[in-house]
């Protein structure tokens, strides 16, 4: 593919962000605007394929799950509700961005995407209550479920309350 050189301006601080700017194989200011233009074609290419928007949330966390597991190493401790929440999150975001159609968005469009986002929903929080099972969650917090799980159980029993009987 032929290149074609351009001439860009930019403000001082425009010129540090960008001499700073840590991308992998980038070193120089015009492979540091390639990556940049290639991710934005990412980005806006992969809103269309569940497992490649799915994989665009997973890279837009990836500096914070990165300093997360620096961080859990430094202290040696862990927390499942992290783990779990930097799985779940990419893929719930990539489901809800890529489900609706394009065009002719109806009813069916609609309740579908709703239900998959309980189910989404839903699952989450079965992991969430499988964290209290016992009094000492696998969190930072050992009580940190158990806490909200009171809370959690009252909706719960009043929301059964409100159905109708079978």
């Amino acid at each position: 593919m032929k290149s074609i050189p351009m001439s860009v301006r930019l403000s001082e601080e425009e010129a540090a962000f960008l001499a700073r700017l840590d991308i992998a194989g980038a070193t120089t200011p015009s492979d540091k605007l390639r990556a940049i233009i290639s991710e934005t074609r990412k980005r806006m290419d992969g809103v269309e394929d569940f497992s490649d928007c799915a994989e665009l949330f997973r890279d837009m966390l990836s500096p914070t799950a990165r300093r997360i597991r620096e961080a859990n190493k430094a202290t040696n401790m862990r927390s499942e509700l992290f783990d779990r929440f930097l799985e779940w999150l990419p893929e719930v975001a990539a489901y809800f961005i890529t489900t609706l159609p394009e065009e002719n968005v109806g009813k069916d469009a609609l309740r579908k995407l709703e239900s998959g986002l309980a189910d989404r929903i839903t699952a989450f929080l079965e992991g969430f209550l499988r964290m209290g099972v016992t009094s000492q969650a696998p969190c930072y917090d050992e009580a940190l479920v158990t806490k909200r799980l009171k809370m959690i159980l009252e909706l719960a029993e009043i929301a059964k309350k409100q159905q109708p009987n079978p």
